[in-house]
């Protein structure tokens, strides 16, 4: 059988959709089954997998010719859903840059502080309590209320009155941020039913000062050796 020069015309002037055919080869379940992939028509999906009801993916061999806009479109397209998907996680945590951070929040706490004036010894916590609410702009800002930050405080001591991993079993008098927000939250999620209902919204304002601590240069990231110091001195102050 000879097919002469006529064949050959025909094969130049092919559409581009054969040449693209010929490189996707098979998909991958009829590679799995070692058969022939046959498309029809314009259909993406080969014959078997319309068949049988299967999504007709083909993964083009290590050693196999690819199309380069193949690969690049995956590529782009799995970008794009990673950055969308990081993107709802920021925005479920609320978290922000330093320099775009909502200062309102300080002057919100700051009105609720005059009403009722802090003691000396108080100062460390409130302290804590602005750098937690610089970073969870979006919580309510009802739970900040002082009576509220005291109860919790004085009921998470009264609970634990000797903290067992602590030197001297000495209570927490000038907290860092993140663990003044834990204690805040496991202090809210084991009260009373009132106050059962903010302890989701102590959880937010948790994640978030984690989360500060991969922001470079954050308030929340950067240690204090003070603070450390001060927890030394009234562990000493209170063995005595």
């Amino acid at each position: 059988m000879t097919f002469g020069e006529d064949s050959r015309p025909l094969d130049r002037d092919a559409p581009d959709d054969a040449s693209a055919l010929k490189a996707r080869k098979a998909c991958i379940n009829c590679r799995k089954q070692k058969m022939k992939c046959v498309l029809q028509g314009s259909s993406e999906a080969c014959r078997r997998c319309r068949r049988a009801g299967l999504p007709c993916v083909f993964v083009p061999r290590a050693n196999a010719a690819q199309l380069p806009s193949l690969s690049g479109t995956l590529d782009l397209d799995f970008k794009n859903n990673v950055l969308s998907r990081l993107k709802v996680v920021e925005e479920r945590l609320s978290i922000v840059a330093d320099g775009d951070m909502d200062f309102g929040a300080v002057g919100m706490f700051s009105a609720v502080s005059e009403q009722s004036p802090e003691p000396t010894p108080d100062g460390p916590l409130w302290n804590a309590i602005v750098l937690l609410q610089r970073c969870s702009p979006a919580v309510p800002p009802s739970i900040w209320q002082r009576d509220t930050i005291e109860s919790l405080w004085s009921s998470f001591h009264d609970r634990m009155p000797g903290l067992h991993f602590m030197p001297d079993k000495q209570t927490f008098s000038t907290p860092q941020p993140i663990l003044l927000a834990s204690i805040l939250y496991c202090s809210s999620s084991r009260g009373p039913p009132d106050v059962l209902e903010i302890a989701p919204q102590f959880f937010t304002v948790l994640c978030n000062a984690i989360a500060q601590l991969s922001i470079p240069s954050s308030e929340i990231g950067t240690p204090r050796e003070s603070t450390v110091s001060q927890e030394e001195c009234s562990a000493d102050f209170n063995s005595r």
